[in-house]
């Protein structure tokens, strides 16, 4: 496994991630943490941007 800060180019990646993850912590009751609307992929340009992604 490689760990390094995230790129803008890793971004779509990473949103397919979301979508499979959000409808799994909604199911198990976390409905308040991530939903259909947040993190979008303007959250994650910005944490990029700041390398803390």
């Amino acid at each position: 496994m490689n760990i390094r800060l995230g790129t803008l180019t890793d971004i779509s990646q990473i949103m397919q991630l979301i979508a499979q993850a959000v409808p799994i912590m909604i199911a198990s009751g976390n409905n308040l943490q991530w939903d259909s609307t947040y993190p979008n992929t303007t959250v994650f340009e910005n944490a990029i941007t700041l390398n803390q992604l």
